[in-house]
């Protein structure tokens, strides 16, 4: 039986790339997340887009894909994974974390379509983590 003392904190995940950013949306009460949206964004994060989403679902964390080599050493996939989440920080002032996406692309699938699936093994990743 459900906890029903215990509040519903709603999370996006965001598996951010060079080109594309995958969005996925869960809760904490549920433990589940879906695939939001797959954007395509060449030249700088989706901002608005972004600003959006967090508005719409009325979310209370975000969760940022952070992709490590296997062995545990960072890239500079890395670097901008973190730098991205340092300026979404600011200007969302919500809660960011990070979130090893090793295995979440594998996971989702290959091709262009992948990133929104990506994001729902990232947001399950740290959903499964929580008590």
């Amino acid at each position: 039986m459900p906890d029903s003392t215990k509040s519903v904190e709603r999370v996006l995940a965001i598996d951010p790339g060079r080109r594309h950013y995958g969005f996925a949306v869960g809760n904490t009460v549920s433990g589940t997340a879906s695939a939001v949206s797959s954007i395509d964004s060449p030249r700088h994060p989706p901002w608005t887009d972004i600003e959006e989403l967090i508005l719409d679902w009325r979310i209370d964390r975000v969760l940022v894909g952070l992709p490590i080599n296997m062995d545990g050493s960072e890239s500079d996939m890395s670097t901008a994974a973190r730098a991205f989440a340092d300026v979404l920080a600011r200007k969302t002032g919500l809660p960011i974390e990070m979130v090893d996406e090793r295995l979440s692309s594998r996971e989702a699938g290959s091709g262009e379509g992948n990133h929104a699936e990506a994001a729902v093994v990232i947001a399950m990743t740290w959903l499964g983590g929580q008590p």
